[in-house]
């Protein structure tokens, strides 16, 4: 199957490589702070333990971010698979389903099936319900991230997503759909 298209720095690993930046870079500012606070007047006026209480929120605030845009790539790759069966009117029974759910849709629309519909289409295909039911709430995370967090977070997942978790359940997907890329 043709490799699907995101730009450069919306890929799972562009993000990740992001992310590793910027544990980095978060590491060598406490280093700098320490070793000389005077250079940083930002941080000017914290004790040491609130300046590392304000570099654990930082590192959260990070963690939380990088987790929303590596669920919203493997969206996006999800999207673009089911966009490219539907346009390039694949054969096999799980491309047909698609079509069906796109036909569902105005034409032109097919852009609104939801990715739980779609996601459903690939647990008839393959199995592996816990997979995509694990997926699944990973989403819902990603949702009460996206928007502002002001309800109870209710996905079920537990504990609460970080980056290394949405990449263990993106790459766990991606190795049971045929087709998708495979997260190293």
């Amino acid at each position: 199957m043709k490799r699907l298209f995101l730009p450069e720095d919306f890929t799972p690993e562009s993000i990740w490589l992001y992310y590793e930046r910027s544990q980095a870079a978060l590491a060598a500012l406490r280093r700098e702070v320490l070793a000389n606070p005077s250079l940083f007047p930002l941080f000017q006026g914290m004790s040491v333990p609130e300046f590392e209480e304000s570099l654990r929120d930082t590192r959260q605030e990070l963690d939380s971010q990088v987790t929303m845009a590596l669920i919203a790539s493997f969206e996006a790759i999800i999207r673009l698979n089911f966009r490219g069966r539907i346009s390039r009117r694949l054969k096999d029974p799980t491309s047909k389903r698609l079509r069906g759910l796109a036909r569902a849709w105005r034409p032109g629309e097919a852009h609104k099936a939801s990715l739980e519909q779609i996601l459903d289409i690939w647990k008839q295909a393959v199995g592996n319900a816990q997979t995509i039911g694990r997926f699944k709430q990973l989403l819902k995370f990603r949702h009460w991230l996206a928007h502002g967090r002001y309800w109870a977070q209710t996905s079920g997942i537990t504990p609460e997503p970080d980056p290394e978790m949405a990449w263990e359940i993106g790459s766990a997907l991606f190795k049971k759909l045929p087709g998708f890329p495979q997260l190293n």
